[in-house]
């Protein structure tokens, strides 16, 4: 609106005085952008995009109240009405600006008491890979153990952000697993490089053992995020396309779910804690993830052949009934590698 009201001006179509109007409008207006993101931004994002309208709001009130002086000082500064416009945009938000600089502080305040809420920060670094311990390989060792467990809670978080999605998918929840991914994805990069670090401290065998071991255990909980983004891709595709899986499918999906859960959970706390119950846990438990995705697929083919299902349905459905198997079988890889390094 602002480049066509100094278009107009410049063929003498339009006056300042119309013009102003105009332009206060279109920076509130501007503030709707903002506001819609909000609605799927987190706190800070609601924040902002609130004290964003407030800005503009309060701006254009002062602007108003000062028009006429904003007037005189508009034809000082250029006799071009198309100038005097961009220049009333100018000044709009300088005074947005003078007016709101010292007073950050407690609008910042003001804006906490209002939206309430803290959003939860999820730093994208490493936190306990400390060069400092390189020489010691113990402690090293340590470090890099406490990473692998942050690593892998945060692909068990986006597991069940996905696998909530499959029932019902929430605004942003994509997203946050696409960032999530991010995270892991970086851990295991550092991860790597510290432990080649720490084998260029010491050469003996046992060490180079675990170092194997931690980097494939890394790379597979790195896998199994990926698979979690497909099966959150899927689920965000089911709810796009309507689609609607049988009762029986439901039943069946959900008993694998469950089954990789565990899988996940018990994963988590050998990388802690070796022990060998868990480990044969996990191991008899991929097995029966197997015979169970095997009969799920089976039991879809007859529901497919009977017309109880649609195409659609049924090719999401296996492809998930994949991801989850194969993020089972990651569990199963870092059961027999804490099995090798803890003997």
């Amino acid at each position: 609106p602002i480049g066509i009201m100094a278009l107009l001006a410049q063929q003498d179509l339009v006056s300042l005085e119309n013009a102003l109007p105009v332009v206060m409008g279109a920076n509130i207006g501007t503030t709707v952008t903002a506001l819609l993101v909000g609605t799927v931004a987190t706190v800070s994002g609601k924040r902002t995009a609130v004290s964003h309208l407030i800005f503009k709001c309060i701006g254009v009130f002062l602007c108003l109240i000062l028009m006429p002086y904003l007037l005189v000082i508009l034809k000082n500064l250029s006799s071009s009405v198309a100038q005097q416009i961009v220049l009333a945009h100018f000044l709009l938000n300088f005074v947005i600006m003078l007016t709101f600089v010292f007073f950050l502080k407690p609008f910042a305040a003001l804006m906490q008491r209002i939206l309430k809420g803290d959003d939860e920060t999820l730093p994208i670094w490493p936190e306990f890979l400390d060069r400092r311990n390189l020489s010691d390989e113990e402690k090293a060792l340590d470090n890099v153990e406490k990473e692998l467990q942050r690593e892998i809670n945060l692909a068990q978080k986006m597991f069940l952000i996905a696998t909530k999605m499959i029932v019902f998918v929430e605004e942003g929840r994509k997203r946050d697993i696409s960032y999530i991914e991010m995270v892991v994805n970086n851990l295991r990069a550092q991860i790597v490089r510290y432990l080649r670090k720490i084998s260029s401290q010491n050469k003996s065998t046992q060490l180079s053992e675990k170092i194997f071991a931690y980097t494939a255990i890394a790379g597979d909980i790195e896998s199994i995020g990926n698979h979690v983004v497909w099966l959150a891709e899927l689920a965000t595709q089911k709810a796009e396309r309507k689609i609607k899986f049988t009762e029986n499918g439901k039943k069946e999906l959900q008993e694998v779910i469950s089954l990789v859960s565990r899988n996940i959970n018990e994963a988590i706390s050998l990388i802690d804690v070796s022990d060998k119950g868990k480990i044969v846990s996990i191991i008899q438990r991929e097995e029966e993830i197997d015979d169970k995705v095997k009969e799920a697929r089976n039991n879809h083919l007859k529901r497919f052949h009977n017309r109880l299902c649609s195409t659609e349905a049924g090719l999401i459905f296996v492809e998930m009934l994949i991801h989850l198997e194969r993020i089972s079988d990651h569990c199963n890889n870092i059961a027999e590698y804490v099995l090798d390094i803890k003997k």
